[in-house]
């Protein structure tokens, strides 16, 4: 992510599993069904608090190298 949120467009796509109807459920051992939906808004206040999070979130994830570090004990953990 190498643009400044400045430059993102003042419309926002997510993709939730915290509203709406349950997705066509999937088939297998492992598979359950769960509740998604997505949305779409440009409402000002939205945008400033997700743009908030994104930066939260920036601002405590590991650099690259550490995290790419950190998935290669976990898979060699629990592999």
């Amino acid at each position: 992510m190498g643009y400044p949120m400045e430059s993102w467009s003042d419309v926002v796509y997510m993709e939730t599993t915290v509203r709406g109807a349950p997705s066509t459920p999937a088939t297998g051992r492992n598979s359950r069904q769960t509740a998604s939906a997505t949305l779409t808004t440009d409402h000002p206040s939205d945008l400033a608090k997700l743009s908030e999070s994104l930066r939260e979130l920036r601002a405590r994830a590991l650099p690259e190298d550490m995290s790419r570090d950190k998935l290669k004990e976990a898979l060699e953990k629990w592999t």
